[in-house]
């Protein structure tokens, strides 16, 4: 138990000498998720379509990304009980 106790004390203060968790790193990144959060504001695409913000491609009605959670969920009771190899999922069972 002592020798566990000893790697964890090693292995934290090697994670707080880290450099991203430092408070000028810590700084930077607050800084630059502000200016993220700015530019979004400012560039918003106006639009209830779901759109791609690197290229402005607008996505057609067979793209469900933004329903990944539920799509999971229904995935996760499906497979539930099921023995691993007895089970496959096709992508047009789940256009939610």
């Amino acid at each position: 138990m002592k020798n566990f106790v000893k790697y964890l004390l090693v292995r934290h203060r090697n994670i707080k000498s880290h450099k991203d968790s430092r408070a000028s790193r810590i700084d930077q990144d607050d800084r630059d998720v502000e200016l993220i959060i700015n530019w979004l504001t400012d560039h918003s695409p106006k639009t209830e379509n779901l759109m791609s913000l690197s290229t402005g491609i607008i996505a057609n009605e067979k793209i469900n990304c933004h329903k990944t959670y539920e799509i999971g969920m229904i995935m996760m009771s499906e497979i539930a009980g099921t023995e691993i190899g007895k089970f496959s999922f096709k992508r047009k069972q789940f256009r939610l």
